[in-house]
């Protein structure tokens, strides 16, 4: 049962509340940016079409179904009570067997973000969850853009930023075999 607006406007938001009300509300995507919810439609066919893309290709090259994940958490921080992201494409190390089930996974657990820019999001895709994501530490983060053909904006870590090591159009990126993402 979905929380009513008023249980929304009284709850503190915290990382837990929000796995709370993704779980009641599996249509839209949430995120948590230090106490400021931010609730998203769902994305457009182009959208998830190329994140299935990304996905099979990870999948049929290199990385298992328990690797690559579509529109998981990642806890960025947990300074001024947390930052929560959902990357549209995310590539975590190999689970361990029997491990607990969470909504947030460590940054240190993901070896690579993907976000796939939409309208409305083009800040917040192009500068604050790249800014995020790095200071996190997360090893590698990829970008698609959309206008035109899509164009992965493939990034490396390096210290806290983010070093642009690729760019290639996504048609060509996927003839390519899957990355080992070494760390």
């Amino acid at each position: 049962m979905l929380p009513t607006l008023s249980d929304v406007l009284t709850q503190p938001f915290t990382l837990e509340y929000v796995a709370e009300l993704s779980a009641a509300d599996p249509e839209h995507r949430y995120e948590l940016n230090r106490g400021t919810l931010t609730i998203m439609p769902p994305a457009d066919d182009d959208h998830n079409a190329i994140v299935t893309e990304l996905i099979v290709w990870l999948m049929t090259g290199r990385f298992t179904a328990r690797e690559v994940l579509a529109n998981s958490g990642i806890r960025t921080s947990r300074d001024d009570g947390g930052i929560g992201r959902s990357p549209d494409v995310m590539v975590r190390i190999p689970p361990i067997e029997g491990a607990r089930r969470t909504v947030w996974l460590d940054p240190d657990d993901v070896l690579l973000v993907v976000e796939v820019v939409s309208a409305g999001s083009e800040d917040l895709d192009r500068i604050i969850k790249p800014r995020e994501y790095a200071e996190a530490g997360v090893p590698w983060f990829w970008r698609v853009e959309r206008d035109g053909e899509p164009t992965v904006l493939v990034h490396r870590l390096n210290g806290d930023t983010y070093d642009l090591v690729d760019i290639v159009p996504l048609d060509e990126l996927v003839l390519r075999p899957a990355p080992r993402l070494d760390v």
